[in-house]
């Protein structure tokens, strides 16, 4: 049985989910509106989020149940389109006989989502590959094409579809590849790409980590990388952040302006102090790969995607281990100079992980993740899947 559950903010409800009353730290403006929890009787990850124009929400990840379909195989991929209410508009559950997961989704402005995966062989074989498969703003697949075993993807302005992994390739809103360039590295290592986003000049940016040197010396165990080419494939900068600790970038996006902010984790001192385990980071680049500022907020956060609204502001989530709690759910909203506008923790007595954010026009917020309790509706299995929109809002 497959349930997908929509949670309303009230004060009794939040005091059962969060466990904070109505007056607690978390302000007006920073408390979910409303928590959609999907899941089955197995396991069920939401790995990857994006909006359209209209405000719908597309989820993405895996099942070892029954999401959107029959199960094919030991994890079948799985895609969800809600409106802006948390209501199911449609769902697809795409798989084979071995293990496919989706990791990461665009949405192109004629509300088309392009989906990002991997397939790996549970036999021992060498069936192995990742794959772009898109899908149209009612849910037939339009195209499916392979790709790199990697993660992220980005849409343009007129629909060209981005998918990195030790290369970039390019291709046209019909699945045509434009082009493809390999990520050089001054050493042979091999980067992992980890995310993608675009600005509204056509140029791509993908991040992600390596062992090595991508641009300048090696620093340390893990260092983040992010590069940025243009619309015809030309390599314009490349930056690699690290400290001697272990540092990975896992988020990007850009603002109007063209600027681009980078998010990850680091347990040394990237942006500020070094507080306990892994720390999130955020680093916020001009247009031409000039620093503007780098920020290492809180303690035990670790931090897995960012997304930016129409003024410049940035929403970080991730997840955050203290020895009080398993995980729980942790957004940061940062005004475009760095500063703090607001922070929202929340969860069941359970392990709760926040994978993805993004944001629609009108500034709401939109954070995807899994939970191992009852975060907006009753835990049909290990693990549901979960959405949690959060109004527009500055300082609350």
């Amino acid at each position: 049985m497959t349930q997908w559950n929509v949670w309303r903010a009230a004060c009794g409800a939040l005091i059962a989910i969060t466990g904070l009353g109505c007056g607690a730290a978390v302000a007006a403006g920073a408390d979910p509106q409303w928590i959609a929890q999907l899941g089955s009787p197995g396991y069920d990850s939401a790995s990857g989020i994006a909006t359209d124009a209209d405000g719908n929400v597309f989820v993405v990840g895996y099942t070892n149940g029954y999401l959107g379909g029959s199960k094919k195989g030991s994890n079948d991929a799985w895609v969800t389109k809600l409106d802006a209410s948390g209501e199911v508009v449609w769902k697809r559950q795409p798989g084979t006989t071995f293990s496919d997961r989706a990791w990461s989704v665009a949405v192109d402005g004629d509300g088309n989502a392009v989906v990002r995966g991997n397939t790996t062989d549970t036999t021992g074989g060498r069936t192995n590959y990742g794959w772009v498969t898109k899908f149209s703003a009612d849910g037939p697949v339009l195209w499916r094409r392979r790709a790199e075993q990697a993660e992220g993807i980005a849409v343009d302005g007129i629909g060209n579809v981005y998918v990195p992994g030790s290369s970039i390739t390019k291709f046209d809103p019909d699945g045509t590849v434009v082009w493809r360039r390999r990520l050089q590295t001054n050493d042979g290592s091999s980067p992992y790409s980890k995310a993608a986003a675009t600005d509204a000049e056509g140029n791509v940016y993908a991040v992600g980590w390596i062992v090595g040197s991508l641009y300048g010396a090696h620093k340390g165990d893990f260092d983040g990388w992010v590069v940025k080419y243009d619309a015809d494939g030309h390599l314009l900068w490349k930056r690699q952040p690290g400290t001697a600790e272990e540092d990975l970038a896992t988020g990007v996006a850009t603002d109007v302006n063209g600027n681009v902010f980078v998010a990850g984790r680091t347990t040394g001192a990237l942006g500020g102090s070094h507080k306990s385990g892994p720390d999130a980071w955020v680093i916020k680049y001009d247009p031409d790969g000039r620093l503007l500022w780098k920020r290492q907020p809180g303690a035990t956060e670790d931090a897995t995607g960012i997304a930016t609204d129409a003024a410049g502001n940035a929403y970080v989530v991730g997840y955050d281990y203290s020895s009080t709690n398993r995980g729980e759910i942790w957004v940061l909203a940062l005004d475009a100079d760095g500063r703090w506008l607001w922070q929202s923790h929340f969860g069941t007595a359970n392990e709760d992980l926040a994978w993805g954010v993004a944001t629609d026009p009108a500034g709401n917020v939109f954070v995807g993740g899994d939970t191992f309790g009852s975060l907006g509706g009753t835990n049909l299995g290990t693990s549901d899947a979960f959405v949690a929109k959060f109004a527009a809002a500055g300082t609350p």
